[in-house]
């Protein structure tokens, strides 16, 4: 369970009896193209559902202090249901945006996507005052899994599906810890490369008949 600011727990409250004004918040982290992973260079952007361009003050979660970003508006912003589960499955956000917005069209043919971070928050207006009533509180936090471009009645839209990060680490595969040609990198104290994995191909294939005779 995750504990949010005592204002904003408030207004979800009193949404009832006063209403709520949600504005929805996303910080994107591409990379550049590069030959090499290694020459990539991370670029991010940040859009919101307000008219405007807005630098608004959120905490990052790589480095949980607090920074100001600028969030650029206008952009026709949609962010799906935020599943709020307890298990262990590999949940989804759907996210849109216009691609016939400058800002979202430059960021998303100019920058790699794959795998992108994403952050995603949302930030409570008095329905009164239209003032925040404190910072964006973070909704979900997740990596891209694609990022079509699609032509529709609300034009020309990209679709971002973001999973959840974590998941994702959990379920993932990964060869490498098991191949020999990435032990071989590893060296011993003695120098020599590490041979552990040498049959890891070879033993993957093996049938042994466990319980038989």
């Amino acid at each position: 369970m995750r504990s949010v600011s005592l204002n904003f727990a408030n207004a979800l409250k009193n949404a009832t009896r006063d209403g709520i004004v949600p504005r929805w918040l996303i910080s994107i982290a591409g990379k550049t193209f590069a030959e090499s992973p290694a020459d990539a260079v991370e670029v991010m952007r940040s859009f919101s559902t307000y008219d405007d361009h807005m630098n608004i003050d959120v905490v990052s979660t790589k480095t949980g202090l607090v920074t100001t970003r600028q969030f650029l508006g206008s952009v026709n912003l949609e962010i799906g249901r935020i599943p709020r589960v307890s298990e262990l499955r590999i949940q989804q956000v759907e996210v849109k945006m216009s691609a016939s917005a400058p800002a979202v069209n430059d960021f998303i043919r100019s920058n790699n996507l794959k795998g992108a971070r994403v952050e995603i928050w949302v930030q409570l207006l008095s329905p009164q005052s239209r003032v925040p009533v404190g910072m964006p509180e973070l909704a979900w936090l997740g990596i891209i899994d694609g990022a079509p471009i699609d032509e529709g009645d609300d034009g020309v839209m990209v679709s971002l599906t973001v999973v959840n990060e974590a998941m994702v680490m959990l379920t993932r595969s990964n060869p490498a810890k098991s191949s020999h040609e990435e032990g071989k990198k590893r060296l011993l104290p003695d120098g020599r490369p590490d041979d552990f994995s040498i049959y890891a191909g070879s033993v993957k294939q093996w049938r042994e008949p466990w319980g038989e005779d």
